[in-house]
């Protein structure tokens, strides 16, 4: 049709340019519906399976692991099903975009269901740990025998508690325990066993008791007893 018009002498140039766009624009109104076409007969058909426990779309009450379906509390049994089917049907490319395993802050695993779009926690277990290098762990295992456990250098001490706390690992290093308190022996002159016993005496209440009669201990019926006297103690 573009070379009639140009071919023919009576065709003005407006003519010919207002043929021109009419041609652009219905070429670009085919090729964009084909790509339509295209694109549509790649998308999965909307599903219409509903299942009669949960009201939701896209799987039916025999696989429902919602409360009251087939596949109560079975989620990780329910959602393997589905990626073994979508593998033996050649979808494992999506199946792998969309199943994916992730965790949350909390170190949870859990993964997404690409048909319902249902967060579904897996069995719990602990984040992996990262290490940069079998060398390393090893190392960390060898020099430390509590690697990964919690332990008292782990806190965090007050300066005086941590002074207690590296004065008893320098005891504890020691072989042999040794002290340079002798239990044996006092560290005054020697007291005579008759003077460490007291005979009391009976005397009715309210009664004074002079200082002249001597030591003496004053019984006010507690479980220990103690003496006014410092004298009476013995300094190791």
């Amino acid at each position: 049709m573009t070379s009639y018009f140009l071919s023919n002498p009576t065709a003005t140039s407006a003519i010919l340019a207002n043929h021109i766009n009419q041609e652009v624009i219905y070429k670009t109104k085919t090729e964009s519906s084909s790509e339509t076409a295209l694109a549509a007969q790649h998308k999965h058909p909307k599903s219409t399976k509903i299942c009669s426990n949960c009201k939701h779309s896209r799987h039916l009450a025999d696989t429902c692991f919602q409360k009251g379906g087939m596949m109560e509390g079975k989620k990780d049994e329910v959602l393997t099903a589905k990626m073994k089917s979508r593998a033996e049907k050649g979808n494992t490319s999506t199946v792998a975009n969309t199943n994916v395993v992730k965790r949350d802050q909390a170190g949870q695993a859990y993964i997404l269901d690409a048909e319902t779009g249902e967060a579904i926690l897996l069995a719990e277990s602990p984040a992996p740990v990262s290490i940069t290098s079998t060398d390393s762990a090893l190392s960390a295992h060898t020099d430390n025998p509590f690697f990964g456990y919690q332990t008292w250098t782990n806190l965090n001490f007050c300066d005086v508690d941590n002074d207690d706390y590296n004065a008893l690992v320098a005891l504890l290093d020691i072989e042999t325990p040794e002290t340079s308190v002798n239990w044996c022996k006092n560290g005054k002159e020697e007291i005579e066993p008759e003077a460490l016993t007291a005979e009391p005496f009976n005397s009715p209440s309210c009664t004074q008791v002079s200082p002249n009669l001597g030591p003496f201990i004053l019984d006010s019926g507690a479980t220990i007893h103690i003496s006014p006297d410092r004298n009476d103690f013995i300094e190791l």
